[in-house]
C-alpha cells in the first residue's frame, strides 16, 4: 500500500505483517496500531494528534521531534521516541507497556501510568498536569522540580519525584502506595493517604497554600510548548493543536489536527513572559467578536454566591466558564462537542471534574475553592 507524503487526517493500521513506511513526513491527524507488529516511519517529523499502539504494538518514531495530542501505549505495547522535545497533552502507559521518551523536557497534560506499566522521563523538568500511577506501575521522574496539578498513586504503585519542590493541586495515596516527596516544600491543595498507602513530606511543607509556585507550572508548559510548535509549523493555542496554512500579522489561518476543514485564530501578545490570548472562530468575524468577549471585562458577581453543590443548567454551565474563564467560544463548542455524552444539568462540582486539564479550568476552580 502507497501513501501521500502528508496524511491530512487520522493514520490507521491494521496491518498483519510488519511495516516500514517510508514516504509519509507528516501526519496532521493520529497515528493508531491496532494490531500487534512493528511498524517503522524513519522520516515521519510531525504528528499532529495522538500516537496511540495497542495489544503488543511497537512503534519507532525516531525523527519526531513533536507529538500534538496524547502518546499512549498498552497491552505490551512498546512506543520509541528519542528525538520528541515536546508532548502537549497526556503520556499514558497501561498493561505492562513502556514508553521512552529521554528527550523530552516538558508535558502539557497528564502523566499516567497502570497496571505494571513503566513510563521514563528522565529529562523531564516540568509537567502542567497531573501525575497518576495505580496497579504496581511505576513512574520515574528524577528532574522534574513542579507539578501543575496532583499526585496520584493507588494499588501499590510507586511515584518517585526526588527533586519536585512544588504541587499545585493535590497529594492522594490509597491501598498500599507509597509516594516520595522529600523536597517539597509548597502544596496548593490537600494531602492525604488511606488504606496503607503512604506519603513522604517534609515536615515544615506547607499545606493548602495559595501562594504555592506551581500554579504557574501549567502556563509555563503552555508557553514552551507554543514555542516548540510554532517553529515547526504549528499553532499550539488553548489545548488545540493545528497546522499554519497563512500568517497575516494576528491572524492564523489554520487546520486543526484531524480535521479537514481551516478556521481562524486570533492571537494577543500578553507580555514577554505571559501566554499570549488566542480565539478560534470559522471565520475572522468570529474569532474576532468572540476574542471581544475572552478579554472584556466580565461581571462574575452573580456567581459569588455559588457553592461546589450549586446545580445549573447546561447552558448556564457554558456561559457561567466563559464568563469565569474568558474562554472562547469556538474552543469550549469544540470541548463539548468531544465530550460522550452530555446532562441537562451539572453541580459546579461536576464542572470542575469534566473540564480537568482544560483551558481555564484553574481559574474555574479557585473561583468556587478559596
Amino acid at each position: 500500500m502507497k501513501y501521500d507524503k502528508i496524511v491530512k487526517g487520522d493514520l490507521v493500521i491494521n496491518s498483519k505483517a510488519n511495516l516500514k513506511i517510508n514516504e509519509v513526513f507528516e501526519i496532521k491527524g493520529d497515528l493508531i496500531l491496532e494490531t500487534a507488529i512493528n511498524l517503522k516511519m524513519p522520516n515521519l517529523t510531525s504528528c499532529g494528534g495522538w500516537v496511540r499502539a495497542n495489544e503488543g504494538a511497537k512503534i519507532s518514531l525516531p525523527n519526531v521531534t513533536s507529538i500534538g495530542g496524547w502518546v499512549r501505549a498498552c497491552q505490551n505495547a512498546k512506543i520509541s521516541l528519542p528525538n520528541v522535545t515536546s508532548i502537549g497533552g497526556w503520556v499514558r502507559a497501561w498493561e505492562n507497556a513502556k514508553i521512552s521518551l529521554p528527550n523530552v523536557t516538558s508535558i502539557g497534560g497528564w502523566v499516567e501510568a497502570c497496571q505494571n506499566a513503566k513510563i521514563s522521563l528522565p529529562n523531564v523538568t516540568s509537567i502542567g498536569g497531573t501525575v497518576e500511577a495505580c496497579q504496581n506501575a511505576k513512574i520515574s521522574l528524577p528532574n522534574v522540580t513542579s507539578i501543575g496539578v496532583t499526585v496520584e498513586a493507588c494499588q501499590n504503585a510507586k511515584i518517585s519525584l526526588p527533586n519536585v519542590t512544588s504541587i499545585g493541586g493535590w497529594v492522594e495515596a490509597c491501598q498500599n502506595a507509597k509516594i516520595s516527596l522529600p523536597n517539597v516544600t509548597s502544596i496548593g491543595g490537600w494531602v492525604e493517604a488511606w488504606e496503607n498507602a503512604k506519603i513522604s513530606l517534609k515536615k515544615d511543607c506547607k499545606i493548602n497554600d495559595k501562594n504555592c509556585p506551581a500554579f504557574k507550572t501549567r502556563e509555563f508548559c503552555l508557553i514552551f510548548n507554543f514555542e516548540c510548535f510554532l517553529k515547526l509549523g504549528f499553532l499550539f493555542a488553548d489545548d488545540i493543536l493545528a497546522k499554519i496554512i497563512e500568517k497575516k500579522r494576528n491572524v492564523y489561518k489554520i487546520q486543526i489536527a484531524g480535521k479537514t476543514e481551516t478556521s481562524y485564530c486570533l492571537m494577543v501578545e500578553n507580555g514577554d513572559d505571559e501566554l499570549p490570548t488566542f480565539s478560534h472562530g470559522k471565520t475572522i468575524k468570529e474569532a474576532r467578536e468572540s476574542l471581544i468577549y475572552k478579554i472584556s471585562n466580565r461581571d462574575t458577581s452573580v456567581y459569588k454566591n455559588y457553592k461546589l453543590d450549586t446545580v445549573v443548567s447546561f447552558e448556564e454551565a457554558i456561559r457561567m466558564y466563559r464568563t469565569i474563564t474568558g474562554a472562547c467560544e469556538f474552543g469550549t463548542k469544540n470541548f463539548v462537542q468531544s465530550l460522550s455524552k452530555t446532562k441537562k444539568k451539572y453541580k459546579i462540582s461536576e464542572i470542575i471534574k469534566i473540564t480537568e486539564n482544560q483551558f481555564g479550568n484553574e481559574t474555574f476552580r479557585e473561583f468556587f475553592i478559596k
